[in-house]
């Protein structure tokens, strides 16, 4: 993170802010904001898979600090305490075998008829409606 961040914590109904992280760890290079762009679903799964195989950079830092953020809210872990979660569980496999389950349960878009339909073919919400 290199500029300042701010975050609301609704339980008490304001706002504060994160210090900046200005250094960069030994061995790392400070990256673009361009290395999250992501054009399609596609890219965006290439990239978590990519992820959960070991790479490191710019992906990996942005999902361990909304993990972290994810998990602070719960009032159960700190911010630290929720980035260490998350990387145990990439770097553990457990986020890789939980996409995996997603995949597997997850049906199979289906086409769409004629272009009318929801992702499944089924009627949209404007299509069910009755005037």
């Amino acid at each position: 993170m290199t500029a300042p961040l701010r975050y609301v914590d609704a339980r008490v109904g304001r706002s504060a802010a994160l210090a900046p992280v200005r250094r960069v760890p030994p061995g790392r290079q400070r990256q673009s904001a361009a290395a999250l762009d992501i054009r399609d679903a596609s890219e965006s799964a290439a990239k978590l898979e990519r992820l959960f195989a070991g790479e490191r950079g710019p992906v990996r830092d942005y999902v361990l600090a909304n993990s972290a953020g994810a998990l602070w809210v719960t009032g159960r872990f700190s911010l630290r305490e929720g980035v260490d979660r998350a990387a145990m569980a990439i770097d553990a496999g457990a986020a890789a075998r939980l996409l995996e389950r997603w995949r597997v349960l997850a049906p199979a878009p289906g086409p769409r008829a004629a272009g009318r339909g929801g992702a499944r073919g089924e009627p949209t919400a404007s299509e069910r409606s009755t005037d």
